[in-house]
């Protein structure tokens, strides 16, 4: 069955399956990241990192840039991680970034 649309929980609980089957994998996979022109680092919704001025993307980033970004320039998904191991996907929590 091909769906048509897709929803963000359904893309969370997509990588969130796909991580319980094999986390070493989905871990090793969704850590690599590329390098990018300016183009795509300027993206208004790609969510690419930029370090040592040069702006690297990984497949989260990528996926992010279909949903868009919130009025911060943030992405939809999120993962949490400790070092190079993935534990979980979520939606990217609002309140993670308090106002000063």
């Amino acid at each position: 069955m091909i769906k048509e649309s897709v929803t963000i929980d359904e893309v969370v609980a997509f990588l969130n399956e796909a991580l319980a089957l094999d986390k070493q994998a989905i871990s090793q996979f969704l850590n690599r990241r590329v390098s990018v022109n300016d183009a795509i680092l300027n993206h208004p919704t790609i969510q690419c990192r930029v370090k040592d001025s040069q702006g690297s993307l990984n497949l989260v980033g990528l996926i992010n840039g279909l949903f868009g970004t919130d009025d911060r320039g943030f992405g939809a998904i999120c993962y949490i991680a400790v070092e190079e191991d993935i534990l979980k996907f979520e939606r990217y929590p609002k309140e993670i970034i308090k106002e000063e």
